[in-house]
């Protein structure tokens, strides 16, 4: 069985990102969106290089089997 990883969104409505709205520029929501996209595809590669390492493990035992099998 491939664990399953729970994460949770790193998204923030801008009134929650803890700074003022009023009297920043466009460029700071945008920075802040385009930082909370990249920890966002940070997790999910994260999430896919565990699964992808559970697998492999599988797979290499499952060779170490076969080939006991085999020799026997």
């Amino acid at each position: 069985m491939v664990p399953e990883i729970e994460s949770n969104t790193v998204r923030k409505d801008i009134a929650d990102r803890g700074y003022r709205v009023i009297g920043n520029t466009p460029v700071i929501d945008d920075t802040a969106a385009a930082f909370e996209d990249s920890v966002e595809t940070i997790i999910r590669n994260t999430e896919m290089e565990i699964t992808l390492k559970y697998l492999l493990d599988e797979m290499e035992r499952e060779n170490n089997v076969n080939m006991m099998i085999r020799t026997s």
